[in-house]
């Protein structure tokens, strides 16, 4: 008889891990938050933690929990309360390893070092628990059970870190929301479980989490100009993309990854969904790929694309470079790895705004699309940006083919080869993946989730490092580029070309360079002969017209018709100007006279060869030119070079050999036409005096010297007098052409400089107001304490900015900043200290220190202050002097001349001083009186650098004596910062003033 009883359904498996970070998340964490900022304000920041049991409000019969304690000073139990473990623990200073019933809780203080000590090195949670475990094993505190240490360490350790990020965005959030005087501690919902988080205040939120990643580069106005052109204006915001794939991610032992969905509540990565949109987006606007390529023809047509400023041979060789740079990777990142790679889009500053986790084999376009959207997408609808991408010229391309990204082309401006980007290098993804190589390991065997939420937690530990270097980083590149500008104009100053002829020169160049190269096929001399006598016909019709006015005009009587006529023949005899000098070019460039008869010349074989064989040879220069820049980066090698430069010398070598096959193919076709032509010459089907042009050796094709035949082209044009361009035969115009633009870049970067001091001052501003605000309104005590401890921050942040960029923008230095409401600017702390070594983001590649020129720097703000703490400097703002002021201030020009002249004379009028007195002709008393009254008559200079341009302030009667007499004064004599700590500056400071009096009376 059969069994009626249905089949028991098999029993679904819980998943822990799912199972208790729900319960973390949603429950446990939320009710910590306002605990743990009540201990940090009793523990002055977990430096007295009150370790007495707080009693439980439940009801007595609740069942008791033994929970052993960890710390650095022992092993320790205690008991509490089932009804709520965790809230009971950290009261007294430490967090439980389970939600709802631990067996082992760790004390903060420990659990907080570990977290600060991870995030500067390897998070290595296996040798840190090794380690407690034999310090406390040592001490005599027995362990039970194996390796249990490690396992609720790490738990423990994952959940800290997590409660720190929500109490800090809880003050964060009270901090821009002071009217709110009730903060919720309870966490928002998430829909999205990738890392996705998007503010319910939409713009306001967007800017507020832009400025939070730079202030420099969001913290002010970021309106962009109306008519903007990407190919010439200087962009609001530079950023800089690029991708890694050394962050790779392990494919799971098990097939799938099963670890729980951990997110950072402000996650830099990009969600899942926007990647797939991105995706689609790019696909959907791209027709689908071939299953086999058609194999790209040599004799295609070069040209310019539309939009582009290269011809599409250049674009092509980027894109085969790139292409055989990919091929290995591609090949082993899918069978191995789940995640293969990092994209990241930083500022010009190296602060991270988004990261992109790559799964593809290869850089596809639709990660960097999805990172340019996204940040447009925060952005004002004004901003304009430039972008520096290794292959951005490929990703130009590619929206202005298909198109991508249309309503966003106009307000983009892609750094290839361009102006308006200043020294800003690009590298700073190279820097930031520098800076997180530490973490290779551990993420290499992490789950997805865990993975995502480590990079999240770095890139906030960055930007929080970083953000005290940003003062530091301003000046160190105003330092940098002044002294770059300097060297450029000296090297201007030296030649005997102006500003004019190199910048038409460079133009001539960029044309040059840039134009498509002619192929070598089959009818070049037919083209060639009816493209002149188009334009021939052309200027024909131009004259008939001019005669026909000539004609009207003497039998015009009315003067308004009369000048209308003239203007008509002026604009017409331009026209026939420029096609006359476009056909004698066409002429010059075909190698014929005005005498040949261009229809007869449409057939000539021999022209036709000739013409191929000068494409051939120009094409074959274009690569061995290419070829030399590529291999720049080898040649300039040092025997003693780094592992990184090592693989990367190999590489450049690797792939500039796949391009010698085409360069000896090439050569091939050159020296068979020369061989050609010379069995014409032979044969008499040349024209009389006629040469034949020189064969290449294949032995002497790479040497590129100054003699090679690769240089002449004797027999390829009809005439042997080749005028070559100063750009390319002129070493003084070639250097005045590389100074001129170091000028233009380095002007640049000032202006720059100074727009991101004062986008610093207006975020140091907003920032003091808004806690000023929030402390005001704020009624919880332990979020008052908080914002109190971010007031006094932020204070000594200030100070620390200000000092920095003060030589950079008076205008920035001048303006107040927030603390103290000062309405003029204090005398400023000391300068601030060397940064640590390890400062990825506010780093840059020129390295340079600031104690190079900092010592004159620091003399000159000392003579500046103790001035100022006199009351000594006139009144700002003179109209006839103020914008000589603010270019002195801000790096102006150096008058050398100028500089040796005051020197001299104020020399000498100190040694007439010191002969007078030592004569006895006049009294010390009188000669003091004459002293004053002379200097007090003459202009002084703010600073050193102000002695060298004919930028001046008055200063009242009396401030030369007293920095005369500065040495025998008292140490405080002059304030806090005077000039008796530095009597150097003092001396010469005197000098320079007896100089200038000189020189004008004189």
């Amino acid at each position: 008889m059969a069994s009626i009883r249905q089949p028991t359904p098999p029993r679904v498996r819980r998943d822990y891990r799912q199972a208790q970070w729900l319960r973390w998340t949603k429950d446990v964490i939320p009710q910590l938050v306002p605990i743990f900022l009540s201990v940090l304000r009793q523990s002055e920041d977990l430096r007295m933690i009150p370790r007495d049991p707080s009693p439980c409000n439940c009801p007595g019969t609740t069942r008791k929990l033994r929970i052993t304690l960890v710390s650095l000073q022992g092993i320790s139990t205690t008991s509490v309360c089932s009804c709520a473990p965790a809230e009971l623990l950290l009261r007294i200073g430490y967090l439980p390893s389970a939600p709802l019933r631990p067996s082992y809780a760790f004390d903060v203080e420990m659990l907080d070092l570990v977290r600060e000590l991870h995030l500067r090195s390897p998070p290595n949670k296996t040798a840190w628990s090794s380690t407690i475990e034999a310090f406390l094993s040592a001490r005599g505190y027995i362990i039970n059970g194996q390796d249990v240490i490690r396992r609720k360490f790490t738990t423990a350790l994952r959940w800290f870190t997590y409660l720190r990020i929500e109490t800090d965005l809880v003050i964060k959030r009270a901090a821009k929301n002071p009217v709110r005087r009730e903060v919720a501690f309870v966490e928002e919902p998430e829909e999205d479980l990738e890392g996705e988080w998007e503010d319910d205040d939409q713009a306001d939120d967007m800017l507020a989490y832009l400025r939070e990643c730079c202030a420099c580069c969001f913290g002010g106005d970021l309106t962009g100009e109306e008519d903007f052109d990407p190919h010439k204006d200087a962009p609001v915001v530079v950023v800089c993309l690029d991708a890694n794939f050394t962050q790779k991610r392990r494919n799971p032992v098990r097939g799938k990854s099963n670890d729980a969905p951990l997110t950072h509540p402000r996650s830099a990565s990009l969600s899942v969904a926007e990647l797939r949109a991105a995706e689609r987006y790019v696909e959907d606007a791209r027709p689908s790929r071939p299953t086999a390529a058609p194999k790209k023809s040599s004799s295609a047509p070069d040209k310019v694309e539309d939009g582009m400023k290269v011809p599409k041979s250049v674009l092509d060789g980027c894109l085969d470079s790139f292409t055989a740079a990919d091929e290995k990777r591609t090949k082993a990142s899918t069978k191995y790895f789940a995640d293969t790679g990092l994209m990241a889009l930083l500022c010009r500053h190296d602060r991270v705004l988004w990261i992109a986790n790559m799964k593809t084999a290869g850089e596809r376009q639709y990660y960097a699309i999805a990172l340019i959207l996204k940040l447009f997408k925060y952005l004002p609808k004004t901003t304009t940006v430039g972008i520096l991408y290794d292959i951005g010229c490929q990703l130009e391309r590619s929206c202005k083919k298909w198109p991508l990204i249309p309503e966003l082309l106009p307000r983009i401006a892609w750094g290839v080869s361009r102006a308006g980007f200043g020294l800003s290098d690009g590298e700073g993804c190279e820097r930031f993946w520098s800076a997180i190589e530490f973490l290779i390991p551990t993420l290499r065997v992490s789950g997805y989730h865990q993975r995502i939420f480590t990079l999240d937690v770095q890139v906030s530990f960055l930007r929080k490092q970083s953000l005290a270097l940003l003062g530091h980083w301003i000046k160190r590149k105003f330092l940098k580029c002044r002294e770059k500008r300097l060297a450029a104009i000296e090297v201007l100053g030296d030649l005997t070309y102006s500003d004019e002829l190199l910048e038409e020169e460079w133009g001539h160049q960029v044309s040059s360079q840039t134009r498509p190269l002619a192929q070598a096929t089959g009818g070049l001399a037919k083209k060639a002969v009816k493209a002149i006598l188009t334009l021939t016909e052309f200027s024909s019709s131009l004259a008939k017209e001019i005669r026909a006015i000539d004609k009207k005009a003497a039998r015009t009587q009315s003067g308004d018709t009369l000048e209308d006529l003239l203007d008509a023949r002026t604009h017409l005899e331009s026209r026939k100007e420029a096609i006359d000098s476009q056909i004698s070019a066409k002429r010059k460039a075909l190698g014929v006279g005005d005498q040949k008869n261009l229809a007869a010349l449409a057939k000539d074989k021999y022209l036709e060869l000739r013409m191929k064989t000068l494409a051939v040879k120009e094409r074959l220069r274009a690569k061995l030119q290419s070829r030399k820049f590529e291999l720049k980066r080898v040649d300039r090698a040092y025997s003693h070079a780094s592992a990184n430069e090592s693989q990367l010398q190999t590489h450049v070598k690797r792939q500039v050999g796949r391009h010698s096959g085409s360069i000896t193919t090439t050569l091939k076709k050159y020296n068979d036409l020369c061989g050609e032509i010379e069995v014409m010459l032979r044969q008499g089907k040349a024209p009389p005096g006629t040469i034949a042009p020189q064969r290449i050796p294949p032995e002497n094709l790479y040497s590129l010297d100054v003699d090679s035949v690769i240089w002449d082209d004797s027999g390829l044009h009809e005439t042997d007098e080749v005028t070559v361009p100063g750009w390319m035969g002129n070493d003084e115009i070639r250097r005045g052409i590389v100074a001129w633009l170091e000028v233009q870049r380095c002007n640049e970067e000032l202006t720059r400089l100074r727009r991101e001091c004062l986008n610093l001052q207006v975020f140091a501003l907003r920032e003091w107001e808004g806690l000023a605000a929030a402390y005001e309104f704020c009624d919880n005590d332990d979020i008052k304490y908080q914002l109190l401890t971010m007031q006094k921050n932020l204070s000594s942040l200030i100070a620390t900015w200000r000092e920095n960029i003060r030589i950079v923008s008076r205008d920035a230095w001048l303006k107040s900043w927030g603390p103290e409401n000062e309405t003029t600017p204090p005398t400023g702390p000391p300068l601030a200290a060397h940064p640590p070594e390890r400062t990825p983001e506010g780093s840059d590649s020129e390295g340079t220190s600031l104690d190079e020129g900092g010592s004159e720097l620091e003399a000159d703000d000392r003579v500046l202050q103790a001035l100022e703490s006199m009351n000594l400097l006139g009144e700002e703002g003179e109209d006839e002097e103020e914008g000589e002021e603010e270019e002195v201030w801000e790096g102006g020009e150096v008058q050398e001349r100028e500089m040796i002249r005051t020197w001299v004379a104020g020399t000498t009028a100190v040694l007439v001083l010191v002969l007078v007195l030592g004569l006895g002709l006049v009294t010390p008393g009188l000669t003091l009186v004459l002293a004053i009254v002379a200097l007090g008559l003459a202009p002084l200079p703010l600073s050193h650098s102000d002695s060298r341009s004919r930028s001046r302030s008055r200063v009242p009667i009396l401030a030369p004596a007293f920095a005369a007499l500065a040495p025998t004064m008292p140490a405080d004599a002059l304030g806090p910062n005077c000039l008796t700590r530095r009597p150097m500056p003092t001396i010469q400071l005197v000098i320079v003033t007896l100089g200038r009096a000189t020189t004008d009376w004189t």
